[in-house]
């Protein structure tokens, strides 16, 4: 059977069909036998049409930003609202911060917004109904948080909710189905496996299946149904470990471990796959030291491979992703506290597909 590039001929069109999803629908243009579609992958293939060629990853090409107002290490607590991106505590020398701004890409400007009730730093943030939870985490003042607090961006405005059963800091949290999870971190002095799960309705936390491994300075990302929990330090050290959470059956799993073991790493999901970018090493004898490494999870082959780096050797930077672009902010290494901010295209690529 021949190529179906040989029954190409330079009087066929070549369309270019580019789906989005904020249009409610897109026709493809009348087929003729032979011509291509460029398709974003992920996006549905119209009828008639097979696979030509997969187009090739795009490298994450860095771009920096306008700064956050002080250099700062949080690592779990940006969140995107309505188009914007918002930033809330941290710590850097002069202690944990009660600080929170936002972000507008259209203006490449941080406006600073109602402080945080409490100072809190090495906490969790997510968004649930268009509303930003702010976790547990550390102060000079109380040590490690038990309270919690949401904002509402309708009112520039924060509120205190339900207290976490124990006292943690270095968790990480998600929202999904309509609850928080807020899993991991330390507690009482030591690491957890502790799951907790938080129904806004009645302000309410309730203690789930626990995670297999213990740890803390770990980072959650949703991806195929399940809870994925990245990385961080157990007992042993830094850890590479990852598992999955299942909230319908409430049931954990392991999963692929990690090329590297870091602590503190970035974490996000575009174009079916999981990133886990930098992070540290702490059991160094010299000191901690960084990472850039991004490496991905390919659901396929269910494993990781390298695939690129960050703009710097980085832990406990947050990761967002919005209008397919990822943005790494603040974060701490080698050189101290951090407050720039970049940005690289994640967009789809582009694959070709021929109709037959």
């Amino acid at each position: 059977m021949k190529s179906p590039l040989l029954k190409l001929t330079a009087s066929f069109v070549i369309f270019f069909l580019l789906f989005s999803c904020n249009d409610s629908e897109q026709i493809a243009p009348s087929p003729v036998k032979g011509s291509l579609l460029a398709i974003k992958r992920g996006d549905p293939v119209p009828k008639g049409y097979e696979l030509f060629k997969l187009s090739e990853d795009k490298p994450l090409d860095w771009k920096e930003i306008a700064p956050i107002s002080s250099p700062m290490c949080q690592g779990d607590s940006a969140v995107t609202i309505d188009g914007k991106i918002y930033f809330a505590g941290g710590g850097n020398k002069a202690g944990p911060s009660k600080l929170l701004e936002s972000y507008d890409p259209t203006t490449n400007k941080w406006t600073t917004l109602d402080s945080m009730i409490e100072a809190r730093s090495v906490s969790t943030g997510t968004v649930l109904n268009n509303k930003f939870y702010m976790l547990g985490g550390h102060n000079n003042t109380k040590g490690r948080l038990i309270q919690n607090e949401v904002y509402d961006p309708l009112t520039n405005k924060w509120s205190k909710i339900a207290d976490l059963p124990f006292d943690t800091r270095s968790a990480s949290s998600i929202a999904v189905n309509g609850k928080i999870y807020f899993i991991g971190g330390v507690t009482g002095g030591v690491q957890t496996n502790n799951t907790l799960e938080y129904d806004p309705n009645n302000d309410t936390w309730t203690s789930k299946a626990g995670m297999p491994t213990k740890r803390d300075a770990l980072r959650l990302v949703f991806f195929e149904n399940r809870i994925w929990a990245l990385g961080g330090w157990y007992a042993g050290g830094p850890s590479n470990h990852v598992e999955s959470y299942d909230p319908v059956s409430n049931t954990w799993r392991g999963e692929k471990r990690l090329k590297t073991a870091p602590v503190y790493p970035s974490a996000w999901v575009s174009n079916g796959r999981i990133f886990v970018g930098g992070g540290g090493d702490h059991n160094v004898p010299a000191g901690p030291s960084y990472y850039d490494t991004v490496q991905a999870y390919d659901p396929e082959t269910k494993d990781w491979e390298i695939v690129g780096k960050l703009p710097l050797k980085i832990e406990r930077a947050d990761t967002v992703v919005l209008d397919e672009k990822v943005y790494i902010i603040g974060g701490v290494n080698s050189e101290g506290f951090s407050d720039k901010v970049f940005t690289a295209d994640i967009s789809p690529p582009l694959d070709l597909y021929y109709y037959k």
